[in-house]
């Protein structure tokens, strides 16, 4: 966590650190730190038997930030080992069942912003647009923009023609799961979703942590290069960071 604090981000740049699964820690220039379902914990093998292919990348007490977000509440993305531990956050957003797991991790009521399926709010110089998801039922993607920076997470998803409503807002970085398992798109859809919203980077995600509910993310690239689709495609590195810089 040190790293991501002292790192110096350039204005009209983002930093990106993937921390596993479908979570990411964003940075911009302003020094204001963006977390999105952290999973730094080993509930999910205390709940359901699975063993984490990854290390904890930071110790959850460690994290700070200034705005968490989560998609929806599966362990592995509302993770409550996590946020009971993580002290230093000054807002929480996600959909209603996410809210509720923060209010039972001890989370002040004054923190804590409910968030649906086509509203927005504004903090810190940050817009977040909650987009659509089919997953569950109050399960949400996020559209995050650092100044002119447009960031889409799907979040987990089934496939739906629905999904194409972000590409009028015009992202730069699309991230992107592709598992195909456990109610989430495989790769074929992948590449058919960015195909339509046409983002400049397009990021797979949701793999890599669990041995049952994993894909090659190479199947995505040669996919997108088989389709002929114009977006670059690029596989970051787990827990190094990613610098975009708005230009590409």
């Amino acid at each position: 966590m040190k790293e991501i604090l002292e790192k110096r981000i350039n204005k009209g740049e983002i930093g990106v650190w993937w921390i596993g699964q479908g979570g990411f820690i964003f940075k911009d220039h302003n020094e204001k730190i963006v977390i999105i379902d952290p999973y730094l914990s080993n509930i999910v093998e205390k709940k359901h038997g699975l063993k984490r292919m990854v290390e904890i990348p930071y110790k959850p007490e460690d994290v700070k930030g200034d705005i968490l977000l989560c998609t929806h509440d599966d362990l592995d993305h509302a993770d409550p080992e996590t946020i009971r531990k993580m002290k230093d956050i000054k807002v929480y957003i996600g959909p209603p069942s996410v809210c509720k797991i923060y209010k039972e991790c001890g989370i002040s009521e004054n923190k804590i912003y409910e968030i649906k399926r086509g509203e927005e709010k504004f903090f810190f110089g940050i817009k977040i647009i909650a987009t659509f998801s089919k997953h569950k039922e109050s399960s949400i993607g996020y559209v995050l923009i650092f100044d002119r920076i447009k960031i889409y997470i799907t979040g987990d998803t089934e496939f739906d023609e629905k999904l194409f409503e972000v590409k009028k807002l015009h992202p730069d970085i699309m991230f992107v799961c592709k598992n195909g398992k456990w109610g989430n798109i495989n790769y074929k859809e992948a590449v058919k979703l960015t195909k339509e919203i046409k983002p400049k980077i397009v990021i797979p995600m949701h793999y890599g942590m669990f041995k049952e509910n994993t894909a090659d993310p190479n199947l995505f690239i040669e996919e997108l290069k088989k389709e002929k689709v114009d977006v670059e495609g690029r596989i970051i590195e787990f827990n190094k960071v990613f610098i975009y810089g708005g230009e590409k």
